[in-house]
């Protein structure tokens, strides 16, 4: 059974880095969303560099 918040996360990568932006500046985004977010730009970021 997948949980609501889990799946809320996992679409998170399909958004634009502006949504994404506007999400996690937002005051009512949990934690654990904002978390996810910043992990999702740690590895674009590394993707990055790789390419």
């Amino acid at each position: 059974m997948t949980r609501p918040r889990a799946t809320a996360a996992a679409q998170l990568r399909y958004l634009p880095h502006r949504d994404l932006r506007k999400i996690y500046t937002n005051p009512s985004t949990s934690i654990y969303l904002r978390r996810c977010i910043e992990r999702l730009e740690e590895n674009s970021q590394e993707r990055k560099r790789v390419e």
